[in-house]
């Protein structure tokens, strides 16, 4: 009887997963510099949108985003 490969995948128990495809980087490079990062955090608690950040820097809300949440991460250590 033909058994889907999940299936037999939990039906063994010494199968381990996989490491990583593409482990990143040590030390990533960010789109936006570290010197900058208090103006980008001071701009979002003034309540600027992430987008407009964004815009101003060249990168996506998201590159703005990893940079606040990096820089609160660094407060908070």
């Amino acid at each position: 009887m033909y058994k889907r490969p999940t299936y037999q995948l939990i039906d063994q128990p010494d199968v381990h997963t996989l490491p990583q495809r593409r482990p990143g980087p040590e030390n990533p490079q960010w789109k936006i510099p570290p010197s900058e990062w208090p103006t980008v955090l001071r701009r979002i608690d003034q309540g600027e949108p992430l987008r407009q950040v964004a815009r101003d820097y060249d990168v996506s809300y998201e590159a703005v985003r990893r940079v606040v949440r990096a820089t609160r991460k660094l407060e908070a250590t």
